[in-house]
């Protein structure tokens, strides 16, 4: 798999960046099944957006993992300062809530580089 940053190294910055983002919950675990857990995730990518300049293109967020399709407008630093903040505030804001330690997230979010010419006709 693709790591988005070296993938879109190869593109030259006057052109856009997607990225299809996968973050998974640890273990498996169905942290993100309740409705206001996913509407802060859904919140903050929205500010994200705001702040940033992340183009959301598509998204679904299933009860233990998401998937993002997003685009960076051609600013190198859109989606990773962006994922940074959702899923750090994300996981500190449900540990507080439950008095809960540990990791929230699996692992980094995966996020390879899609051609725009391929997604288009799909979506």
């Amino acid at each position: 798999m693709l790591n988005k940053n070296a993938a879109c190294k190869k593109i030259l910055y006057s052109r856009l960046c997607m990225a299809h983002n996968l973050i998974a919950v640890t273990k498996k675990e169905f942290l993100l099944k309740f409705a206001c857990d996913r509407n802060r995730w859904l919140d903050l990518l929205f500010r994200a957006k705001k702040k940033y300049g992340l183009e959301v293109l598509n998204y679904i967020g299933t009860s233990n993992h998401i998937h993002l399709l997003v685009s960076d407008n051609a600013n190198r630093d859109t989606i990773p300062k962006s994922m940074q903040v959702i899923a750090g505030q994300t996981a500190q804001e449900y540990n507080i809530r439950k008095k809960r330690r540990g990791a929230y997230w699996e692992d980094r979010y995966h996020a390879p580089a899609v051609q725009a010419d391929t997604i288009w006709p799909v979506v």
